[in-house]
């Protein structure tokens, strides 16, 4: 519901609102009455909190989400 309290105004025909559980029925109508494409969970909410950490952490560096690196490279001494 805090999505009504100011997110909403920046909402635009291309804007994503990804929520990370379903959307109360009036919150759907406004954010359809900008014209934003709207993404809810079919499943458990938390499932897509993984894609979106993906997402964060990956697209402003410029890597690839579906490739990460190796995690035990930065772990190497020498």
């Amino acid at each position: 519901m805090e999505y009504q309290h100011g997110p909403l105004a920046a909402a635009g025909s291309s804007s994503l609102i990804w929520s990370l559980d379903a959307l109360p029925d009036v919150v759907r109508a406004a954010v359809a009455a900008t014209g934003a494409a709207v993404v809810e969970p079919a499943l458990d909410p938390l499932t897509p909190l993984l894609a979106v950490h993906r997402l964060a952490l990956a697209h402003p560096a410029g890597r690839d989400p579906d490739a990460p690196p190796d995690p035990s490279s930065s772990l190497r001494l020498g």
